[in-house]
């Protein structure tokens, strides 16, 4: 565990945020509105509402029906790896191209370098690294990269990104803005600090959830550095986690649980993934401590969209479309394999909480108003 009492003083941070201090959500002592009155007092929120979603792209090459794609998954057990996967999956039955996803089981046991020897074995000609930082397969993908076979990190950093060799040999480009992983990450946790900053009318005092991989790093310290732009916002306490910590009942949310009985004072939470929210318990124990605190995180599956739902956490502010992510990687492979450049495919993020952007029936991913499956299956025949 990290604890950092940090207080600076700056201009409020990034996405417009000049419009987002009129909102309110407090339960401190020194005034505002509580957790459950902010659903009804939300309109400086819109910007983040609105969110950076753009149309996919409508021109593209042929596509590369005589060759291999294999999908390295950070973990088909839970939404937030198989979502992608399965997605990709279809893309590429739609695209004609051979598709096999090898399972990183959240490395544990070392899982996910396991996943990427089981594709090369295979001997295909590329590789969608998913969810997993670089670092953590880099011999493996070294040898991909020496075969000669291409390889691209989706919602993953290059090693180059920790002063390793770059093996990435394509960049994912998820939209405009957010061309690379490390833009896509900080915006995941400026975009969740932007929404509690403004929700606590500048006064958050947060507990923040710390992944140490280093994507899951990237996006804790742009939520840090936002924050510590805020005058009166405070930082309570960072708890450190690695994937496997996530299990259920698992070290993770037995610190949490820990944090939040020494942390009366705090008025909200940052807790960055899904599975911190659902799986591993964080919702839970944020209700179960009597807390009346605002939450904020998560990527929008239906898991932690149903607790928004329920009133037991209140917004998932990196909402995205896992779905348009897998399509969006498998358009920007293809583009690779015909010997062309990524581009920007328009997977940004919108906040969600109970009365914008939740869909309507329960047990349902967050997805975008944008039709992106047509748009890509138009482009694809086209390019057929």
């Amino acid at each position: 565990m990290k604890n950092h009492n940090l207080l600076r003083t700056v201009a409020l941070p990034l996405i417009a945020v000049a419009a987002l201090a009129l909102s309110a959500c407090s339960d401190t002592a020194e005034g505002g509105s509580t957790k459950d009155e902010l659903a009804a007092n939300t309109d400086g929120l819109d910007e983040l509402f609105e969110g950076t979603e753009h149309e996919p792209p409508t021109t593209g090459p042929e596509m590369s029906t005589d060759k291999s794609v294999w999908w390295i998954s950070c973990g088909m057990a839970i939404p937030d790896c198989s979502v992608p996967a399965n997605a990709a999956q279809e893309a590429a039955l739609a695209m004609g191209i051979e598709f096999h996803i090898a399972d990183g089981k959240l490395n544990v046991g070392g899982g996910n370098e396991a996943a990427v020897r089981t594709a090369l074995a295979a001997k295909p000609d590329a590789l969608i690294i998913h969810g997993i930082s670089c670092p953590i397969v880099q011999a493996p993908l070294q040898e991909a990269v020496d075969a000669g076979v291409e390889v691209m990190g989706v919602e993953a950093l290059d090693c180059a990104a920790t002063g390793g060799p770059q093996l990435f040999t394509a960049e994912m480009n998820y939209a405009e803005g957010a061309e690379t992983g490390e833009e896509y990450f900080k915006r995941w946790g400026e975009i969740g600090a932007d929404y509690l900053v403004a929700a606590t009318e500048g006064k958050a005092k947060v507990i923040v959830n710390e992944g140490t991989e280093p994507l899951q790093a990237l996006i804790n310290d742009a939520f840090v550095a936002t924050v510590e732009e805020c005058e009166e916002c405070e930082i309570l306490e960072q708890i450190e986690f690695g994937s496997a910590d996530l299990a259920p009942e698992g070290t993770w949310i037995q610190q949490f649980r820990a944090s939040l009985a020494q942390h009366p004072d705090a008025n909200s939470v940052f807790l960055p993934f899904d599975v911190n929210i659902s799986t591993a318990g964080g919702a839970q124990a944020v209700n179960e401590s009597g807390l009346d605190l605002i939450g904020a995180g998560g990527s929008g599956q239906a898991p932690a969209l149903d607790l928004v739902r329920d009133d037991k956490f209140t917004a998932v502010t990196a909402a995205h479309s896992a779905t348009w992510m897998g399509y969006a990687a498998m358009d920007n492979i293809n583009r690779v394999l015909q010997g062309e450049d990524t581009v920007p495919q328009g997977v940004g993020f919108r906040v969600v909480d109970a009365n914008n952007n939740l869909p309507e029936s329960p047990e349902s991913q967050y997805e975008t108003p944008i039709d992106f499956v047509a748009a890509y299956n138009e482009l694809w025949a086209s390019a057929s």
